[in-house]
């Protein structure tokens, strides 16, 4: 093993021809953070046996061969748990790392996040089995959907280019905002059900039935988004209603759904058909009809809600409690 003493930190290459057999094979687990602003997603895309796009999974790749002095480009493997598209965000993505070389986990904690880019982050890493795969092995995951409503004006609300990548705008009328229906249609996704309806082509899948956990509306305050330690409330009073002052900041909602899998754009596609029941284009009954595969599965009930609002916050491979 790679002696790495406290005083070294952090150390930033290794070298896997003098450490370790050539053949030799160590697994670990990491729980990674970024901001996908920058990038076209997780998954590595290639053209030509090159990387086409800048994806967080190249970036981390890139940095673990450096680490490990790997010039042959063969002898480190990622896989991811879930392939987020572009400009998508995440607080807790996993994936698993294959290397040539035995590193302390501290060591390559640290010496990872001092040559990844700074809008990726590792924020845990421990050992795992050959076996672990963490994508086939995830029992649910967690992810949230963060928009803004406020009444278009022609003034400048001096927080918007600082959050502009972070928080999607809710597109449509505000005056057709009718957000008791929202929180009242967040309780028809829940349940075990068919989400043909709700799904992009882009990937094979076997089956569009999925089951869906918790899909809850919040309310929060722009402030407490990243460093609040107590979540939100669940919004179930049908007396809210939105304050339509001109003057006033936008109110900032963040919608929570935990589910033991999903399709591609599936969570955007939820988020548009919300924000349509809500002002008035989608009834509940067409709800209904979608989520029992009764509708073409060419129909979309609501638009494909933009990237910047999506986070992958959490997934886990215990049963869901």
């Amino acid at each position: 093993m790679v002696d790495l003493s406290e005083q070294d930190l952090p150390l930033t290459t290794y070298d896997c021809m003098s450490n370790s057999n050539l053949n030799s094979k160590f697994n670990y687990k990491f729980i990674v953070q970024y901001k996908g602003t920058n990038y076209s997603g997780w998954q590595i895309q290639t053209k030509g046996g090159l990387e086409h796009f800048k994806s967080v999974q190249g970036e981390i790749e890139f940095s673990l061969r450096k680490m490990c002095n790997d010039n042959n480009n063969n002898n480190v493997k990622i896989v991811g748990a879930s392939r987020t598209d572009a400009k998508v965000h995440a607080l807790g993505q996993v994936f698993k790392a294959t290397i040539p070389i035995e590193i302390p986990l501290k060591g390559l904690h640290l010496g990872l996040n001092s040559l990844l880019p700074p809008d990726i982050r590792i924020v845990e890493v421990t050992t795992c089995d050959e076996k672990f795969h963490p994508r086939k092995d995830a029992k649910w995951k967690e992810y949230l959907y963060i928009f803004k409503h406020r009444p278009q004006t022609n003034q400048a609300n001096h927080y918007d280019i600082f959050y502009q990548d972070l928080i999607a705008n809710y597109p449509y009328q505000y005056k057709n905002f009718d957000l008791p229906k929202m929180i009242e249609a967040c309780k028809y996704f829940e349940g075990k059900h068919s989400f043909k309806n709700f799904y992009c082509k882009g990937s094979d899948v076997k089956t569009f039935e999925r089951e869906i956990y918790k899909c809850e509306l919040f309310q929060f305050e722009f402030k407490d988004m990243f460093t609040s330690t107590t979540p939100p409330t669940p919004l179930t009073d049908t007396k809210d209603t939105i304050n339509l002052n001109l003057n006033l900041n936008p109110t900032f909602y963040q919608l929570r759904i935990i589910g033991n899998g999903f399709l591609k754009q599936m969570v955007r596609l939820i988020v548009g058909t919300l924000w349509n029941i809500g002002n008035g284009k989608v009834e509940f009954s067409e709800l209904q009809s979608a989520l029992r595969g009764e509708l073409d599965e060419t129909k979309h009930l609501g638009c494909v809600a933009a990237a910047e609002g999506l986070y992958l916050n959490k997934i886990s491979y215990g049963e869901f409690q």
